[in-house]
């Protein structure tokens, strides 16, 4: 994966490198294996079911996965959609939802077809 087209998605490499002791062998590694985090599919199905305590765990942890790997184009709409459901709110998915949902659908694509 070449650091200039991670930046291209959204991808914050060189904050992502320093996170894990300026080792590029390491964080892409840590990035390869990001597809098969299953926090993004338990908040889909979370959401899917209605459940907002579901999905307001699921949310946080995705966010938590996103901060660490500098994936700033999923973090920045996925801190949006935690707050709403940290108040079990889900009148707002409809619009907080589909920007998270983008941006992991092409991070993922981009990932999975760099390795």
């Amino acid at each position: 994966m070449k650091r200039e087209d991670c930046i291209r998605h959204g991808i914050n490499y060189d904050d992502g490198v320093h996170r894990v002791v300026d080792n590029e062998e390491l964080y892409q590694h840590f990035l390869k294996e990001f597809p098969k985090d299953p926090s993004y599919y338990e908040l889909v199905n979370a959401l899917a079911s209605k459940k907002a305590e579901e999905a307001f765990q699921a949310a946080h942890k995705l966010k938590g996965v996103t901060a660490n790997l500098s994936l700033d184009a999923i973090y920045r709409p996925v801190c949006i959609l935690v707050e709403e459901l940290r108040r079990h709110d889900l009148s707002h998915v409809d619009q907080s939802f589909p920007p998270v949902k983008k941006a992991y659908a092409e991070i993922v694509d981009f990932i999975t077809h760099s390795s």
